[in-house]
């Protein structure tokens, strides 16, 4: 073990990262435990983040969607622009201090993404790099909400708006996780409520977007509910108390109901993924006859659902 650990400093001396990137692939091994140790020191790396999203630009492998760091900017840069040759726009997000690095990884992580692909090459497991989810969804008032499947969902198919690839299923998935999820939805009280509060009891602001249309803020997570304020000051000033009430997909479709030019603007900010009822309701109607056809053993469509979005 400590002639393995000494050729490791010797190749990190002379290559840095980069040079134990090849010998990294076992999880189990030492290589692979040096190299995540490094990974969080001030060792430099540079994170991808999309330009259509503003966080950190999610890819997809079998083991599911994952983000893309790299040990130097000319690596960085070249994959930006293979990426822009299929349509992606990306930039590198140069970290240094465990501490910045810790929190584009603790936000790799609430993206649902499985990890982080380093250089092109290892695989490195995002518990491995940050402390673990022990819950996802609306757990209870007292702690954040997550949402990992819906948020890599609603990432990658972002992505694919803004790049023109998107198709059908990854909506569809994502519609999916809505209808079985919770999204926070930031209000106002009313100003006659006093004592326990009911959903009665809240008003729900609105914005207005350039084209007229009015918006409905929701939210897949906390964090992106408290980023949004903290770095917009429509919102900020549109919700200055900071309340949210946690909502299901039924109390979505009730807010646009009956209103004409309302639609809801899913993580504003970040994804800007605007939806109106009609969508809603053509959506719940593809599930519904994709599910009858599974039960009358349809075959599959010509074009199946990856296995990482079932």
């Amino acid at each position: 073990m400590l002639t393995i650990m000494a050729d490791l400093q010797a190749i990190y001396r002379d290559f840095g990262i980069q040079g134990i990137v090849p010998y990294s692939f076992q999880r189990e091994g030492a290589a692979y435990r040096f190299l995540v140790e490094k990974i969080k020191e001030e060792e430099p790396l540079y994170f991808i983040f999309s330009e259509a999203t503003s966080v950190p630009y999610l890819d997809v492998m079998n083991l599911g969607a994952y983000a893309m760091a790299y040990s130097s900017e000319k690596r960085a840069k070249l994959i930006c622009d293979k990426l822009a040759c299929r349509g992606d726009s990306t930039y590198p997000i140069k970290t240094t201090v465990f501490e910045e690095k810790e929190k584009i990884m603790l936000r790799i992580r609430d993206l649902g993404a499985a990890g982080v692909q380093i250089d092109d090459g290892v695989f490195v497991c995002i518990e491995d790099l940050t402390q673990r989810a022990d819950y996802d969804g609306f757990k209870d008032l007292d702690l954040p909400m997550r949402n990992a499947g819906i948020n890599a969902s609603l990432y990658l198919l972002c992505q694919k708006l803004a790049s023109g690839t998107a198709h059908q299923h990854l909506l569809l998935h994502f519609f999916r996780q809505v209808q079985a999820g919770h999204l926070l939805i930031p209000v106002a009280i009313a100003g006659t409520a006093e004592g326990a509060l009911g959903k009665d009891d809240f008003i729900v602001p609105t914005m207005q977007s350039e084209d007229g249309c009015c918006l409905i803020s929701v939210f897949t997570d906390t964090l992106s509910f408290l980023s949004a304020c903290e770095s917009d000051e429509k919102i900020r000033k549109l919700f200055p108390k900071q309340l949210t009430y946690v909502a299901e997909y039924r109390f979505l479709l009730e807010l646009l109901t009956g209103s004409d030019g309302t639609v809801i603007t899913v993580n504003p900010g970040t994804a800007n993924l605007n939806i109106d009822r009609a969508t809603f309701l053509g959506l719940e109607a593809t599930t519904a006859a994709e599910e009858r056809e599974m039960e009358i053993g349809a075959t599959e469509s010509e074009d199946p659902i990856p296995d990482f979005l079932k």
